[in-house]
């Protein structure tokens, strides 16, 4: 039995023993390599003795999830990302096809919804780097983002009329805020249209009595 001494960087720790054992908890090292040195002062049965060593604390290791929905061209565009670590919030960098855009901020204990901008419709490689800190390792994380135009439906109506009344095409468009120029051909005669609303109507007049084939070309 005895009292050792540790000596771990510039810290001193005085640890008592019994039947030759101790175990002592020693916490708050910051990552790095120590010198480690134990020291025995001896008692009336036992010489002095020491020991010397070297300890490393590693820093501890993040992970992130990401997850990233698919968007249309006309929506605001985000991927949120979950860090994983207690204690491990700290910044991180945005990668888009590689090249760098911008320094993100983590916070380990919510999910972070990262705005995106500037995108046209196609497919984007989108990449998040967690940055080494004194405390946690790198770590890297990668998704693709989908931005997709929209696939118009169109649905006309033309109720039959009589010889020498006027005809009122209705054209009405999913998704219901599309809008532009189109085409409405009527037996090989191209009529121009501008969807303006839901629902657009053209009046078409002094058509022949028949059966009129329709095509719309958006």
């Amino acid at each position: 039995d005895g009292v050792i001494i540790i000596f771990i960087g510039d810290d001193v720790y005085n640890i008592t023993l019994k039947n030759g054992h101790a175990n002592y908890a020693i916490d708050g090292l910051n990552p790095g390599t120590y010198n480690v040195k134990v020291s025995y002062n001896g008692s009336d049965n036992y010489f002095k003795s020491f020991y010397t060593s070297k300890v490393s604390v590693n820093k501890r290791s993040v992970y992130m999830n990401l997850t990233i929905p698919e968007f249309f061209i006309d929506e605001s565009y985000y991927v949120n990302v979950n860090l994983v670590g207690e204690g491990s919030k700290s910044s991180a960098v945005l990668y888009i096809n590689g090249v760098r855009k911008k320094i993100l901020y983590l916070y380990d204990d919510r999910e972070n919804k990262i705005s995106l901008t500037g995108f046209g419709e196609g497919d984007y490689n989108i990449t998040i780097a967690y940055t080494e800190n004194t405390y946690f390792n790198a770590c890297t994380v990668s998704g693709i983002l989908k931005i997709k135009k929209y696939s118009p439906v169109f649905n006309i109506t033309a109720p039959d009329i009589m010889l020498g009344e006027t005809q009122t095409v209705k054209i009405t468009v999913t998704p219901n805020d599309l809008r532009g120029e189109a085409i409405l051909n009527i037996n090989g005669y191209n009529y121009p249209v501008f969807l303006n609303d839901t629902t657009s109507e053209i009046t078409i007049s002094d058509l022949k009595a028949g059966v009129f084939n329709l095509n719309f070309v958006f």
